[in-house]
């Protein structure tokens, strides 16, 4: 049980070492008994539930707002935000007074109030109305429980009023792990893993179940000690923790402890120093560089252990307990690789983290570089400290690397930073303060030259002519004692040539959720409604049919097929979206669908095909084989906001998106010998009767001609125009 309370902990401050985490007891001990410190002043911050936040702002039709009502105001960070007073994270004063020894207990108490309204009703009231006051925070043994006065109507129905109850003191929030720091006078609560209460479900009108996951909250506390008991010298001061043992030349830690090999340690630690250099090919990378000064510091005292090859940048392995700048997982046996199509690179070795009296144990193996059609990734063996092994990919890249080759043939593939991404493995491992997306060290990997493939030494046989003579080679026939070159033959045709810069797409998918917020609300208690997917698979992919992309212009489209169909309030809503088209040009582009949907009274009708969002991609890749895109911003369009009929607005953000698959030349040589080109969807036609791009386009005058000679075909010629712009 202590265990599990060392990890909360370590889960809630591992990452972030802006100021001292206090640890549990058992991870630091102190049998000195602490001063007593008071709370002058204090901010109790919490949002309650985003998404529920992002339901009473985002659907306009319902007309929802949210009031801070004082002394509570909108948080500054929220306040700066879009549509912030709707959208609000309030701080709440924590009343002066309470007392503590360490860690913060008992209960810290808060005035001001929340007050969420929605659905007008017919008198001037509405149908959605909760109140929620005075918080209170009750913290004990690393958790805690938050409870609010409550007070507001039961929700039944969109058009029917429940009954108003007031629940008085209830308790509707409990926190799994309640961690706290302090800089000078000042100590930060972060309060994480919140969830839902049973009694706290009631308070909310039965909008969500109990164990629904709520939003941390944070506690800031202005405090003051009170004289240290002149009875106990002990009592630990402002460097407790640093004991006579951990400074410079004394006890465990100095610099004259010695490792097994008899070299001087200078991190206190088990230390291996090989006498060879590292290995001359491996995967050089440090993780993260804050997390690398965390482990080691005095509150986590922590151990970075490199086994199996493993070194560090000094040639280190073993049990290492210094900072060090990155550790190097030497090139697994037997490689040759061909830096032309890389596919997979090995690796080996291992590093452990453990820290916080073992409640920290994560174990890093058996690197892979690996480069698909989805890009290039890095794939770990990754042993969680509760036990569970995964091997999936652990970093994503951005872009692909840059290679460069030395003198004497060493390469080297560097992937600068700021490329470097968090893969969802490596917040699974290291919990929330690493989440994926978030940027990590950059990674280089270095390749001798006995590990790169080599080009065929062997060089085509040069055949001889008709007439016994090798190619090219000058002529013995004499005439007038003077040496003649041959009769020169006549030269073979030359072979045609095909545009690499058209790439057509051969397979691949999308994944876009449309709008994370607006799931939840159709499947939520409120609508009762479903999604249903056609031709679409797990968490919204929908298969690709085609596409063409210029790599030169950086210009193309890719078209997918499948669709979602939205169904909730006994039909009354009801939204498909289906058939998405990406168009890109450059690093932007337009996300079209087909979209039927309904009005509040149930009227369906049918869009048809609309421009449904702006796109900004953080990555486009279109590479020989292999294409890659992702979006950094989807944005709703006035034309898609039609599609939810009042719900959202144009300009609010959509889920993001990606797509990957695989790519081949448009353009090929048949058997004949006749260039032929492919169009996005597979059809072949000769690639002179298709202008440069691909398309075929009428030009002004030759419009102007068909005009004057059949305005039946021009309309014609505009719609396959019209449909080719789109390729």
């Amino acid at each position: 049980m202590q265990m599990k309370k060392i990890a909360a902990a370590f889960a809630a401050c591992a990452v972030s070492i802006a100021g001292a985490c206090i640890l549990p007891a058992a991870a630091i001990a102190d049998d000195g008994a602490k001063p007593t410190t008071a709370v002058e002043s204090g901010t109790l911050t919490w949002g309650v539930k985003d998404s529920f936040r992002n339901y009473i702002m985002n659907f306009a039709v319902f007309k929802g707002r949210t009031t801070a009502i004082p002394p509570a105001v909108i948080n500054p960070a929220s306040a700066a935000a879009e549509n912030a007073k709707e959208h609000a994270i309030l701080d709440y004063p924590v009343t002066p007074g309470t007392e503590y020894q360490g860690d913060p207990a008992g209960t810290l108490a808060a005035t001001g109030a929340v007050h969420f309204q929605s659905h007008p009703d017919n008198a001037g009231g509405y149908i959605l109305d909760l109140t929620f006051s005075n918080p209170q925070v009750t913290i004990s043994d690393k958790s805690a429980t938050l409870s609010v006065e409550a007070k507001g109507y039961k929700f039944v129905s969109m058009t029917e009023k429940g009954p108003f109850k007031n629940y008085g003191r209830v308790d509707i929030a409990h926190f799994g792990s309640a961690v706290s720091q302090r800089t000078g006078d000042t100590v930060t609560v972060h309060l994480t893993s919140g969830t839902l209460t049973k009694t706290g479900a009631s308070a909310f009108g039965t909008f969500y179940e109990a164990g629904t996951p709520l939003d941390d909250a944070t506690l800031v506390l202005k405090v003051k000690d009170k004289a240290p008991s002149e009875a106990n010298p002990n009592a630990p001061h402002e460097n407790a923790g640093e004991s006579a043992s951990e400074k410079p030349g004394t006890g465990e830690g100095s610099a004259s402890e010695t490792s097994e090999t008899g070299s001087a340690n200078p991190g206190g630690a088990d230390v291996h120093t090989p006498s060879a250099t590292a290995p001359a090919s491996n995967l050089a990378w440090g993780f993260k560089e804050s997390f690398r000064t965390y482990i080691v510091n005095k509150w986590a005292a922590g151990t970075q252990t490199l086994s199996g090859g493993a070194t560090d940048s000094q040639g280190r392995s073993g049990a290492i307990r210094d900072a060090v700048t990155e550790y190097r997982f030497p090139l697994s046996a037997d490689q040759r690789i061909d830096l032309a199509a890389v596919s997979t690179i090995h690796f080996d070795g291992s590093v452990t983290f453990t820290a916080h009296a073992g409640a920290m144990n994560e174990t890093l193996k058996d690197f892979q570089l690996v480069h698909d059609a989805s890009g290039w990734h890095l794939v770990a063996t990754v042993t969680r400290h509760d036990g569970v092994t995964t091997t999936d990919t652990f970093v994503t890249f951005d872009t692909d690397p840059t290679i460069s080759t030395a003198a004497d043939g060493t390469a080297t593939l560097t992937f600068a930073a700021g490329t470097v991404k968090a893969a969802q493995l490596v917040e699974d491992t290291f919990g929330t303060h690493y989440k994926a997306g978030t940027e990590l060290d950059p990674l280089t990997v270095t390749l001798a030259p006995e590990n790169q493939a080599k080009p065929s030494s062997v060089q085509p046989e040069r055949q001889p002519n008709e007439a016994g003579q090798t190619p090219g080679a000058a002529s013995p026939n004499k005439s007038d004692g003077k040496t003649l070159s041959s009769t020169p033959k006549a030269q073979p045709k030359a072979q045609p040539t095909i545009d690499t810069t058209k790439k057509c797409v051969v397979s691949g998918s999308l994944n876009w959720a449309i709008k994370d917020s607006f799931n939840s609300y159709v499947q939520s208690s409120i609508a009762h409604g479903s999604i249903t997917l056609s031709g679409v698979s797990g968490k919204f992919t929908f298969p690709i049919s085609g596409g063409k992309f210029d790599t030169k212009a950086k210009q193309g489209t890719f078209y997918y097929s499948g669709s979602v169909h939205y169904s909730g309030h006994q039909g009354v809503l009801d939204v498909t979206v289906s058939n998405p088209i990406l168009e890109v040009n450059g690093t932007s582009g337009v996300l079209y669908a087909d979209v039927k949907t309904s009005d509040m009274s149930g009227n369906k009708k049918t869009l048809g095909r609309v421009a449904f969002a702006d796109v900004a991609f953080s990555r486009v890749s279109v590479l020989d084989s292999s294409f890659a895109l992702e979006a950094s911003s989807v944005t709703l369009t006035a034309a898609g906001a039609q599609s939810f009929v009042g719900f959202y607005s144009a300009g609010q953000q959509l889920a993001l998106l990606s797509s990957q698959g695989s790519v081949q030349n448009c353009q090929f040589v048949d058997k004949n010998g006749t260039v032929m080109e492919r169009d996005a969807f597979g059809s072949t036609h000769e690639a002179s009767t298709l202008a440069a791009t691909g398309a075929q386009t009428v030009t002004s005058t030759a419009a102007a001609g068909l005009i004057a000679v059949v305005g039946v075909a021009l309309v014609a010629l505009a719609r396959r125009r019209k449909a080719d712009e789109l390729l």
